[in-house]
């Protein structure tokens, strides 16, 4: 079975990806979880939260990290907020949210050819319009970089270049079993997730073609 790795490009004015949320509290996580990823890439296929992902779940992600951004919050008064039982605030709630501004992050997707094809498709004409966490942010760039590529993963992350126009050495976050340092985005069937292992490592990029 031939392996292939697709790049996403991430970026736009606002992004949330969602960890430890509850009534009150919508923090996010400084990077994109995969939980989210997986989400998006579901929607561009036309999937709904009700069919079947586990293709989608044995995919490997990884994360460079192009521009952190800055996280910053805003309060909102929010009618029906779910409480961390699962059960409705019929009451209206201010919660605090979240949001990553400015970011910028190149993510990719390492796996079978035959499921990383159809990803690549449907990003080019993806079946709901796409956003990044949040129906609130909207990317600012074309979510496809190129291709699918036979290459491993840190060479696709030094070939592309930065997405912030200028290079230098980025942070990039490698999906790895035998990795030491663990995040719970791993989704799995029923909206439940576990712990998934990463390698923390750094890349040197390329600046933009003039």
């Amino acid at each position: 079975m031939t392996t292939l790795t697709l790049p996403l490009a991430l970026q736009g004015p606002m992004m949330a990806f969602g960890i430890g949320t509850h009534e009150r509290e919508k923090p996010t996580s400084t990077t994109p979880t995969k939980s989210a990823v997986l989400g998006l890439v579901a929607a561009a296929l036309g999937r709904t939260f009700t069919d079947p992902q586990d293709d989608l779940h044995a995919l490997m992600l990884h994360v460079r990290v192009d521009d952190p951004g800055q996280v910053q919050s805003d309060f909102q008064i929010v009618r029906q907020a779910l409480r961390a039982d699962g059960s409705v605030n019929p009451f209206l709630t201010p919660v605090r949210r979240e949001y990553l501004y400015g970011a910028a992050f190149l993510v990719l997707l390492e796996g079978p050819a035959y499921i990383l094809g159809s990803v690549g498709e449907a990003l080019l004409n993806p079946a709901f319009p796409p956003y990044l966490g949040r129906r609130s942010c909207p990317p600012a760039r074309p979510l496809y970089v190129q291709a699918p590529k036979t290459a491993e993963p840190l060479t696709v992350m030094a070939e592309v270049p930065d997405l912030t126009g200028t290079g230098g050495r980025r942070l990039a976050l490698i999906e790895d079993p035998l990795g030491y340092y663990t995040r719970p985005d791993q989704p799995l069937p029923e909206r439940r997730f576990a712990n998934r292992t990463l390698t923390l490592t750094h890349i040197q990029t390329v600046s933009a073609a003039p």
